[in-house]
This record gives structure tokens, sequence and C-alpha cells, in this order.
């Protein structure tokens, strides 16, 4: 009786000193491409008797520190039961010249658990299959979540009936990402809009303008008083004059007050859809500074922007 005992505490108190435990993949079936946005899992454990309070950090290095670096990151909280474990999923975008990703656990009393993954990209887009044999990446149903997600993928086969969940996530997918669908009918690809019309839409961004009607009204009555009350006031009537040049000179110092230039950017948003595809839409946001100096603001993502006609980027 007292060996059994002596192992159940021992037993207890090993799984008391385990350690969290991270894991993470960066990829379909662990191979990023280049170019495109990636989807970036993270698993973590939690073996220890006493539940984990913390943010998980991934940080990535763009670069090279003689050529200058650029670092994109982002943080999520995390919350595990003991004994528990969580998944957690990102879009994560690869660039050129990023060599790893460094990911940490981080809690109050400092690091729980460390992790770095190397980034080896391939520049050609994946195949995959959904549903059955066949060539690439195997995709099951459940993975047509999120058309972002599919965007490592140039060409997908299907051989699995599908939800409206995930017809929707691959109509959108070769719609908006230019993907080759085979298997069920594929939605027309989006096009760029005409340079023109966006230009308009640029034009028309909300800046303010300065009042010209009280300046000019300002004006107006500086000049009408110089010519009626001025002969007055050479003659010693002093008071139309002063109430003349009073009223001008009031408007001019008041017009300031009607104009408030923007200190921060201009913020201005698109939203373009497709007729066959109702869940999926692309935004398109456009900031433009109003004043020639450093703004600095809260951070944002931007999941897909154009760098050019025809082609796709993920940008942070």
């Amino acid at each position: 009786m007292a060996m059994m005992w002596l192992l159940v505490v021992l037993a207890l108190s090993l799984s008391c000193l385990g350690q969290v435990g991270m894991e993470a993949t960066l990829g379909w079936g662990g191979v990023p491409v280049l170019g495109r946005v990636n989807p970036l899992w993270v698993t973590v454990d939690n073996p220890t008797g006493a539940p984990v309070v913390g943010t998980l950090q991934v940080l990535a290095r763009i670069g090279s520190p003689w050529r200058g670096e650029a670092r994109r990151a982002l943080s999520a909280p995390v919350l595990l039961a003991p004994g528990g474990r969580a998944t957690f999923l990102f879009p994560w975008p690869v660039q050129r010249g990023t060599r790893e990703l460094s990911l940490t656990l981080l809690a109050e009393a400092g690091p729980l658990a460390t992790s770095v993954v190397p980034v080896s990209p391939t520049p050609t887009p994946l195949t995959g299959t959904v549903g059955g044999p066949g060539p690439g990446i195997s995709l099951s149903p459940a993975d047509l979540a999120d058309p972002l997600l599919l965007h490592p993928l140039g060409a997908i086969s299907v051989a699995a009936p599908l939800s409206p969940e995930g017809r929707e996530a691959l109509s959108a997918w070769a719609a908006y990402l230019g993907g080759e669908l085979s298997g069920f009918a594929s939605p027309s690809r989006w096009s760029w809009p005409e340079g023109e019309g966006l230009s308009r839409a640029f034009a028309r961004l909300p800046l303010p303008r300065p009042p010209l009607a009280p300046l000019a009204l300002a004006v107006a009555t500086y000049l009408l008083g110089i010519g009626f009350f001025l002969p007055p006031a050479c003659r010693g009537r002093f008071r139309p004059a002063a109430i003349s040049l009073g009223v001008s000179l009031g408007l001019a110092l008041f017009c300031p007050v009607f104009y408030n230039p923007l200190v921060g950017p201009v913020v201005c948003t698109w939203e373009f859809g497709d007729k066959n595809v109702g869940q999926f839409h692309l935004e398109f946001l456009a900031l433009t500074a109003t004043e020639a100096r450093e703004w600095r603001g809260e951070g944002f993502w931007v999941e897909l922007l154009p760098a050019e006609e025809g082609a796709w980027a993920g940008r942070c």
C-alpha cells in the first residue's frame, strides 16, 4: 500500500514538474510559398498542474543587418487549463529575406516556452486535392474555411462533396486570388479596375478646403469701407470707418476658425465583390498624408494589397 501511494505522489509530482511545450508549422505540408500568405499553425501544450496565462508572440525579421531589416510581429492571448492543449491558426505572408520565425509564450514571470521555425520557401505555387488521392497537398473539406489561407496553392482538384461554406471559399479563392479549380464550375476571375476610376476616387478624398466665402466677404467689406467711409473719416467722422475696419478685421481673424486642416492621414476604403461569390469580397485601404511630417497611429493588419497589376502580396 505504501508503495502504491508513493507511485501516485511521484506521478503527480512529475506532472507538475512538466514544462509548457510549443510547436509551429508554416505552410501547407510544412512548405511555405514565397510572396504569398501562408497558414501558420501553433500548438501549445500545458502538461503542468497549473493554468497558463500568457501572450503568444511571433516575430519575423526580413532582410539582413547590413542591408536593413524589417520586422513583422503579432501577438495573441493564451489561456490553458492544467493539462490542456490549444492550436492557433494565423495568416502569415512570407517575403523574400525571411529566414526564420521566432515564437515566444510570454507570461508575467517571464518566457514559458520558445520555438524557432526556419523558413525555406519555394518560389512556385503548390497544388492540392480535396478528398481522395490526387497530386500535391491533401486537403480536407474542413481546410476550406478561409480563401486567404489557400493563397499558397495555385491549383486545386476537388474529388469529394463540399459544404456550401467550402464551395464559397474555393469560389472566392479562384475569383480573387487567381487559383485554378477542377471538379466543379469555377467563377470568372476578378479583373483589376481601370486606373481612371481609381484616380477619380482618390480625387474625391474628403480633404478640407479653405473658407473662401468668409475671406471674400472680409476683403469686400474692407474695400467698401475704404471707398465709402475713408472720406468721412478724413473730416473727423471716425465711427463709420472704425466699424468697417473692425468688421473686415474680425472676419479675417475668424477665418481660421472655419478652416481646420487635418493633422493625421485620410483613410479611404473600397470594397469589390463578385455576383458569383456572395460571402467574400476584397477590401482596399488607402492612407493619404495631409502634412509632410511623421505620423504614428495604432497598429492595423492589411491581409492583401495589390503590389502591381495582376500581382498580390501580403502586407502588415
